[in-house]
C-alpha cells in the first residue's frame, strides 16, 4: 500500500487486504494492470455487499422494517470502493516498469 493511499485505506483493514492480496498476485502472475485493479474493485465489492445483507439481517431482527434497514444500509455503505480502486490502478501503473 503506498504511503500517499493509506490516509484512505489502512492497509491492516481486513476489508482491503483480501482484496490487496488477489491484485499483487494477479501482477505477479504476469496479469494486465487494469485488469488486476478490476479484480481488486469487484473483491472489495463483494466483501461490502457481504456485509451489507448480514448488516440488513442484524437489523430486521432488531425490528426494523425490511425497507428502512435495507435504506439505512445503502446511505452508510462504505463510498471508498471506486475511489480506491482508482488509487490502486494509478499506483500500479506508476509502479509497473516501463515497456519501450
Amino acid at each position: 500500500m503506498p504511503w500517499w493511499l493509506q490516509w484512505a485505506l489502512s492497509p491492516h483493514n481486513r476489508v482491503w487486504l483480501p482484496a490487496a492480496a488477489v491484485h499483487d498476485y494477479m501482477l505477479e502472475t504476469g496479469c494486465d494492470a487494469f485488469f488486476a485493479a478490476g479484480e481488486f474493485r469487484r473483491a472489495v465489492q463483494a466483501r461490502i455487499d457481504r456485509a451489507t445483507a448480514d448488516r440488513i439481517k442484524q437489523l430486521i431482527a432488531r425490528g426494523w422494517p425490511e425497507r428502512l434497514a435495507g435504506a439505512w444500509c445503502w446511505i452508510t455503505r462504505d463510498r471508498r470502493v471506486w475511489p480506491a480502486s482508482i488509487g490502486v490502478l494509478i499506483w500500479t501503473v506508476l509502479k509497473l516498469p516501463s515497456v519501450t
